[in-house]
């Protein structure tokens, strides 16, 4: 297997480009190398030809979800692919509503996205068997603008300008998939806004995505439905305050939630 030299390297498995952004940052005050897959079935095939030492596993994802990736990459240790156990970091919205899969999948350990940029990733990745190359700080979110400017960017500016471009697009796919019925669809675009959204801290759209995520699981088409309007309000809301906060972050050309396609009745 391909291993480059240096301190251990950290497999960060996330659909969500937001959420790679911040947890590649993190990784990198500790030390550690990393490589990037925006998939399941992607992950699968760099952890078969690539060393790493650990990785952060985003549960919820199209296609293969983390908890089915997680037990084919243990098949592959199983099957002597592997010489020594990889440590898995479960990526969740809520950590205790989904701490039992993640165990049984055969991940080690739970973290909230929320927490990735609050410095508690040093601590998860050390209690889990990983331990540090560099000194974890304690940056916040709210410091990442001063995170970035210590490495000669902005890593704040890069984050929101992901968050700004990819939000309106995961709205649009909720409203595609409630005027289809597609539940499934509609759960995994509310699942990647909330993820998101916690992630900067943006506390009212990441509840109320995660709101909508849950109604989405349950069926309930209609409540989806009544809460549209609220939902969009906040991405609104949230769009506005970051736009005022960052307009170097702002994407040309990003599609205003006003042109999403018009509901039809459900």
């Amino acid at each position: 297997m391909d291993r480059v030299s240096g301190g251990p390297r950290v497999l960060i498995v996330d659909d969500c480009e937001v959420s790679r952004i911040i947890a590649r940052r993190e990784i990198g005050i500790l030390g550690f190398s990393t490589l990037e897959a925006a998939s399941g079935a992607e992950a699968l095939e760099l952890f078969a030809h690539t060393a790493c030492d650990a990785v952060l596993m985003d549960c919820q994802m199209p296609g293969l979800d983390g908890y089915e990736t997680t037990r084919r990459l243990r098949l592959q240790e199983s099957e002597g692919r592997r010489a020594s156990r990889v440590i898995v970091i479960a990526l969740t919205g809520d950590e205790g509503a989904e701490a039992e899969q993640c165990w049984q999948a055969g991940m080690d350990a739970v973290m909230p996205k929320s927490r990735i940029g609050s410095g508690e990733l040093a601590a998860t990745l050390s209690k889990a068997g990983l331990g540090t190359a560099g000194s974890a700080g304690s940056e916040t979110l709210a410091a990442l603008g001063r995170l970035g400017r210590r490495n000669g960017d902005d890593l704040l500016e890069q984050v929101v300008a992901s968050f700004l471009e990819q939000g309106p697009q995961w709205l649009a796919e909720i409203c595609k998939a409630l005027t289809t019925g597609d539940v499934g669809s509609l759960a995994l675009a509310a699942h990647d806004l909330a993820g998101a959204a916690s992630v900067l801290g943006i506390g009212l759209l990441g509840q109320q995505s995660m709101e909508v995520e849950g109604l989405a699981k349950r069926g309930e088409i209609d409540t989806i439905g009544e809460r549209l309007p609220s939902l969009m309000a906040a991405w609104e809301r949230a769009e506005l305050e970051l736009r005022a906060l960052h307009p170097l972050a702002a994407p040309a050309g990003t599609v205003a939630p006003a042109s999403f396609p018009p509901l039809s009745p459900v």
